[in-house]
């Protein structure tokens, strides 16, 4: 699953790197903060160091926006095909990063 949590990892943000999802047949927003999660694994001394994201603040300025319907977004998050191309507009940059950790599936 994406924007994981675990007690062992530890987020950093990337400033200026919070991107919005619109469903635009809902009306729904979602922010993602995108960051890296680092860590060890005690146990195994793996060592953690990844892209990911988690929920941003609703105080957050995204600095980036990919919107369509609902359903196209979440075929699009599950690297599933769309019927239809979704809308992108912003800093290319965050949504590049963002693409790079959706490319990586399920962690």
């Amino acid at each position: 699953m994406y924007g994981r949590e675990h007690r062992l990892l530890t987020f950093a943000p990337t400033e200026g790197q919070v991107v919005a999802l619109v469903a635009t047949d809902t009306g729904r927003r979602w922010l993602l903060q995108l960051g890296r999660e680092t860590g060890t694994d005690p146990e195994s001394g793996e060592q953690y160091d990844d892209a990911n994201f988690r929920p941003a603040t609703d105080d957050a300025t995204a600095v980036a926006t990919v919107s369509g319907p609902a359903a196209e977004l979440d075929l699009w998050l599950w690297n599933r095909p769309t019927s239809a191309p979704l809308h992108r507009t912003g800093d290319t940059d965050a949504l590049a990063a963002l693409d790079a950790i959706l490319a990586e599936g399920m962690q």
